[in-house]
């Protein structure tokens, strides 16, 4: 995938890096893999980052060095893929399952799933996950393939361009049939894994609606 810009007169003396933060939204990181990878031309030329523009000037940015690839071990089992394109996946999460490894468990997660799928349709590229969800929660979770990707959604999800959708199980009973939670969410004090409420935590709104009351959830 190639990202082509002309340069027209707004962004005349705009310096390369600060017009790919802007227009494109990129990270720092990025931006430096592709001047190193040659995938950023000004004009045909490699150019330097605090270049200025020029009105008419030519900017072609190749994402194909952002893709990279992926050490993790296959493991075969059913994937449920959802939807999928050159840039994304998203898949169907089977309850009891990790969303990626960790030290204690190093096959068998849906990413070692989405490594196999992969080897399967002859791709490469890091596995890399935009949504997590719990070890227990089933649902859908992204993957991006190409790491301008995973940023954009990764923003896209800080800024609330994601609605997320949960249907639960809840012991006891509401007393309302809808409502909202405004409680700020941080981690606990004696966990790097489990949350709480907390005057100290982020903001977090939750809307829920009643679908089913039966005795005691």
């Amino acid at each position: 995938m190639d990202l082509i810009r002309i340069i027209d007169e707004k962004d005349q003396g705009t310096a390369v890096k600060n017009y790919l933060k802007k227009e494109f939204r990129m990270s720092g990181g990025l931006i430096r893999l592709l001047k190193e990878e040659g995938g950023l031309l000004l004009n045909d030329r490699v150019p330097y980052l605090s270049d200025k523009f020029v009105t008419g000037d030519r900017l072609s940015v190749s994402l194909q060095c952002a893709f990279g690839q992926s050490d993790l071990l296959p493991f075969d089992a059913p994937l449920s893929v959802l939807y999928e394109d050159p840039w994304m996946i998203a898949v169907d999460k089977p309850p009891d399952v990790l969303v990626h490894p960790v030290t204690y468990e190093e096959n068998g997660t849906l990413a070692n799933m989405v490594r196999m799928h992969q080897i399967n349709k002859g791709e490469e590229y890091t596995i890399r996950p935009v949504s997590r969800l719990d070890r227990n929660t089933s649902g859908i979770v992204l993957f991006a393939k190409n790491s301008y990707i995973q940023h954009i959604l990764q923003l896209q999800g800080r800024e609330g361009e994601f609605l997320k959708d949960y249907l639960a199980l809840v012991t006891g009973t509401l007393d309302k049939r809808y409502g909202r939670i405004t409680n700020p969410i941080g981690r606990k004090t004696d966990s790097i894994v489990e949350h709480e409420v907390t005057d100290t935590g982020k903001e977090a709104i939750t809307e829920y609606t009643v679908i089913k009351q039966y005795r005691d959830f």
